[in-house]
């Protein structure tokens, strides 16, 4: 819910007196005039109305004092909690008298607000589709707020609602810690000839809990230790040596670091509401994969996922078909520019990557007879398609899902490229590691995979679907942050310099 003070209007109707009827009236053309409610930058004025309307839109704030206190403490201290006071007008409210009309629908207004984004969040600026209409609609705000007012404070009904999940919770620990420790401490770490010259990363090596608090460090093995351990945190090589990684880790800037985890905690409330038994999870910037059934993860493993150019996109969708032994019909911008040279160099380009060209109606052409040169990126009436089998870039099965960005997981040929650590490679497609187990979990017939597998390398292999029943939801995120496997927080690259 966005936040606005409504001052102009309200003045112009009352700015004194609190009769039912303006509020009644100014709530109703909120609701049945989108342009007058886009002008206030009101989003869901609605959820306003809902809340007075059980109050029979009578005034309320001057009958409770106490609770209105006890919200603006709260607001006081909003950053604590990865949030902005003054995106609920903190300033107005705290130095307003409140004995206007003014005063009572801006009050009300942004407590809503703000008991929404503590609670549920908002969504996710970096999520670029939306294919199964999640909404986080967990809790009924207005209904719960109402409800609240005689019989509790504010503060204690943000405590009663606030997300229990372990990665919340340690987020936001990490988040208070960096918040409230001085700015000092993010001063510049150098190189220096051995860690035990090092003071600024000895400091740094145990605020991060890496290191025993010591007046002085004298061992160059135990600060190894620390070292390994902080690169740890960071989803780096653990080698315990001060490389341009670990130093550019350990520069990371307070202010980033704090805004990368107000965006994990709003993230992480905008998800509270995911309740799926059965679902598949892709992180981005860590570029890994889990499997959940039963809420309880049954298979993970790593990706590639898009690179910086051709980024993966954040969305929510379903799976719905397993295709073995797909042809990859090549993007007409990979086609065009980075195949169309190599071809026009050498024309077994094509058949050295068993690669067919086919013309508007489907039909494959030979290759040697077109005139390559005279093609470029305007005059190019051709699609190119990869054969099925072994060797093709999809590998051996594709997974498909909804989106608008031609997108999909799915195998690869080129198995290596799972082991190196900095795994932002494709062209925005997202490659499994394993891509055969997952088809098992998701066709349940492991015989009939096995069997499929073992015909990878016949010629002249052709599509074989299959229909994903039921459809599985597909989360693809883009969080900084996740928990390892003994339980601490790891932090994650900003891969595409999505937060600044």
């Amino acid at each position: 819910m966005k936040k606005v003070y409504l001052s102009i209007v309200l003045i112009l109707i009352s700015a004194t007196t609190f009769a039912q009827e303006n509020i009644e009236s100014l709530l109703k053309q909120l609701c049945e005039d989108p342009v007058f409610a886009k002008q206030l930058n009101i989003t869901e004025p609605t959820q306003v109305q809902a809340f007075y309307a059980k109050n029979q839109f009578r005034p309320i704030w001057l009958n409770a004092p106490a609770f209105q206190k006890a919200f603006l403490q709260e607001l006081s201290i909003a950053e604590q909690y990865g949030l902005n006071s003054q995106d609920y007008h903190y300033d107005y409210l705290s130095k307003t008298i409140p004995n206007s009309l003014e005063y009572e629908l801006v009050c009300t207004h942004a407590m809503l607000s703000y008991f929404s984004d503590f609670t549920c969040g908002i969504k996710p600026k970096t999520l670029a589709f939306n294919g199964i209409e999640y909404h986080n609609l967990r809790i009924d705000v207005p209904q719960i707020l109402f409800q609240s007012i005689k019989h509790s404070s504010f503060s204690k009904l943000l405590k009663q609602y606030e997300i229990q999940s372990p990665h919340y919770k340690i987020i936001l620990a990490t988040y208070q810690r960096i918040l409230n420790a001085p700015d000092s401490l993010f001063s510049s770490t150098s190189f220096t000839k051995t860690l035990v010259d090092n003071k600024n990363l000895q400091q740094k090596l145990v605020f991060w809990q890496c290191l025993e608090p010591l007046t002085i460090y004298d061992s160059e093995i135990i600060l190894v230790e620390g070292l390994k351990k902080f690169q740890e945190k960071f989803n780096l090589e653990a080698d315990g040596k001060l490389g341009n990684n670990a130093l550019k880790a350990l520069n990371t800037n307070k202010f980033q670091l704090l805004n990368q985890l107000k965006y994990d905690l709003n993230y992480i409330r905008f998800l509270s509401a995911w309740n799926y038994p059965t679902y598949i999870w892709v992180n981005i910037p860590s570029a890994e994969f889990s499997m959940f059934e039963a809420q309880e993860k049954t298979m993970s493993m790593r990706v590639i996922v898009g690179n910086s150019k051709t980024p993966t996109p954040s969305l929510m969708s379903t799976i719905k078909q397993c295709i073995f032994f797909p042809y990859w019909f090549v993007p007409s911008s990979i086609a065009i520019k980075e195949m169309l040279p190599q071809i026009q160099k050498d024309v077994n380009y094509l058949s050295n990557n068993s690669i067919q060209v086919l013309d508007q109606k489907w039909n494959v052409i030979d290759e040697t007879t077109l005139p390559w040169s005279s093609f470029n990126a305007k005059n190019f009436p051709y699609k190119l398609r990869q054969v099925a089998g072994c060797d093709n870039s999809l590998g051996i099965v594709k997974f498909d899902f909804d989106n608008p960005f031609t997108v999909y997981l799915h195998d690869t040929n080129a198995k290596k490229l799972f082991q190196k650590s900095n795994r932002w490679l494709s062209h925005g497609c997202i490659r499994l590691e394993k891509p055969t187990e997952l088809a098992e979990k998701l066709l349940g017939n492991p015989s009939l995979i096995q069997k499929l597998v073992a015909q990878q390398h016949e010629p002249d292999l052709k599509p074989i679907y299959f229909q994903v029943q039921p459809n599985v939801p597909l989360l693809i995120t883009y969080l900084f942050s996740g928990i390892n496997e003994k339980g601490d927080l790891v932090f994650y690259s900003d891969v595409y310099q999505k937060v600044r």
